[in-house]
């Protein structure tokens, strides 16, 4: 996909995000922003993105690790600890710097990376809402998280936890029916309230990156700022309890990118809601996953308003 010559390409990452930005800035250099490497089990799929880059611009600009989850965290990971030496100029994520290991899988994996990270030249630094990064002409503004809720996540990381969000599959029922249904229980992950969301500006363009942050966060962070984009990549993988009404009045677009494979997300309820509001949409996947999925023949009112398209690999 490209928007006003900033071009914006996903690997298929499994049930993780992986977004790469690249854009001419005005120095007339490439530029490139890597936004996540999905999970440990795509690691050789990010793995080839990261040489592409490398091999074509010669470095990237800005590593963002919205949060510490595997999904999100892994493919880095993984190569960091190969003991390539990484061509990266800036990693930007809310690290977990303590020496001793925790029972926490993905705490872990965040422990290690900043670690593996600290023995390169690779300069690692947090972001917090209001935070801005510069980047040859373009503008990066933190929406997300607060201070506090950064510290929340650092707590957690001191113990085990296996708490994980599980949702009925939707997709049987039609979208009018999903459109009248009340939104569930919101996301409370700790990590997911912790991720970096972010807007992206460049050349006239605004794109919105909300990592996993839940919808609270979001409009939290957007309070006072412009809200329409010409693009927002959709929190949790298209989750139905990372949105919400409020989030939906707050923002506006017509175009949304889900990362996901179709095997745990999206739930239909976030395209339902979205197409209520926005009346036409377009659907942006790194998996053509709405082949799979069973649409009842009275959706069929809506495939002039409702898009899907594969984004270019």
């Amino acid at each position: 996909m490209i928007i006003n010559n900033i071009e914006i390409n996903t690997i298929r990452s499994g049930k993780g995000d992986c977004i790469h930005l690249r854009f001419i800035g005005d120095s007339g250099s490439p530029r490139n922003i890597i936004i996540d490497t999905g999970p440990t089990s795509t690691s050789g799929e990010f793995r080839k993105l990261y040489e592409a880059i490398v091999n074509k611009d010669g470095f990237i600009d800005y590593l963002f690790i919205t949060h510490y989850d595997d999904d999100h965290i892994g493919g880095v990971l993984k190569l960091a600890m190969s003991n390539l030496n990484l061509i990266i100029k800036q990693a930007v994520f809310n690290a977990f710097r303590g020496e001793e290991p925790t029972p926490f899988l993905t705490a872990t994996q965040n422990q290690r990376l900043f670690h593996a990270l600290i023995k390169t030249d690779i300069e690692c630094i947090g972001a917090v809402k209001d935070d801005v990064i510069s980047l040859d002409g373009a503008k990066i503004t933190i929406i997300a998280p607060t201070k506090e809720r950064i510290a929340s996540a650092m707590k957690e990381m001191e113990k085990a936890d296996t708490t994980f969000l599980s949702a009925a599959r939707d997709w049987d029922m039609s979208l009018e029916a999903l459109m009248k249904a009340p939104y569930p229980g919101s996301d409370t992950s700790i990590s997911n309230k912790a991720s970096i969301a972010f807007i992206f500006e460049y050349c006239g363009a605004r794109m919105l990156f909300c990592g996993d942050a839940p919808a609270d966060c979001l409009v939290d962070g957007l309070q006072k700022l412009d809200s329409k984009f010409d693009f927002i990549k959709l929190p949790h993988h298209g989750s139905i309890r990372n949105i919400s009404e409020e989030l939906l009045k707050t923002v506006k677009s017509d175009t949304f990118l889900i990362c996901a494979d179709g095997k745990s997300h999206p739930d239909k309820q976030t395209i339902a809601k979205l197409l209520s509001e926005y009346g036409h949409i377009n659907i942006i996947g790194n998996y053509e996953w709405w082949e799979q999925m069973l649409l009842p023949d009275e959706d069929s009112k809506y495939k002039d308003d409702l898009i899907f398209r594969l984004n270019d690999q």
